[in-house]
């Protein structure tokens, strides 16, 4: 059965810095992981190195929203937007 690329949901952008959603085993059908992402759009599941899991971020606060801990992780440079693979082989 042939596979077709879809690009990943965005999760937000800010700051020129574009946060995708990660899928179980690369599959979309599997269900989006719930608390890792990639600053990749070409990027894979966890092993991913672009990928992080937001519980690791220095902002990471269990009461805080995702949205907001990841807002403040890239206001610290901590998450920076890596150049897609499309841009990188052109």
């Amino acid at each position: 059965m042939p596979y077709i690329w879809t690009d990943p949901a965005i999760f937000l952008t800010h700051n020129d810095v574009t946060i995708y959603h990660i899928y179980k085993n690369d599959f979309a059908e599997e269900g989006m992981r719930e608390n890792w992402f990639t600053t990749d759009i070409c990027g894979g599941d966890c092993d991913d190195p672009c990928a992080f899991d937001v519980r690791d971020l220095s902002t990471y606060a269990a009461d805080i929203p995702y949205e907001q801990i990841i807002y403040e992780a890239i206001d610290k440079g901590e998450l920076k937007q890596e150049t897609p693979l499309k841009e990188r082989e052109a």
